[in-house]
């Protein structure tokens, strides 16, 4: 099932980790939006408006499981993965395909 994961988990710290990083491209931050919200572009009411919710989706280290997303309720479906570099791969992955 989906449990709530808090801002402190690792994953979560990753996360937002690569979000800001200078190295991330514009384009897959969008990506990411896009990928949540079903929109690349933020909201009238700015990002702050957007009600994000994290939800952990099982254990990606043992499966490889890809983040995945309910876009009507602005969730992202979150694996635990074991390093930041999991994370980021399986992260972009997910990206690459919703763009083909």
């Amino acid at each position: 099932g989906f449990e709530p994961l808090n801002s402190g988990a690792p994953t979560v710290c990753w996360l937002w980790k690569w979000v800001h990083a200078s190295t991330t491209p514009l384009e897959a931050k969008r990506a990411l939006l896009a990928f949540v919200t079903g929109c690349d572009r933020a909201p009238l009411g700015g990002l702050g408006s957007v009600p994000l919710v994290i939800q952990r989706n099982g254990d990606g280290s043992e499966t490889g499981a890809l983040p995945s997303a309910h876009t009507c309720f602005d969730t992202l479906l979150l694996p635990s993965y074991s390093s930041e570099d999991m994370l980021v791969q399986r992260l972009q992955l997910a990206l690459d395909y919703t763009r083909k």
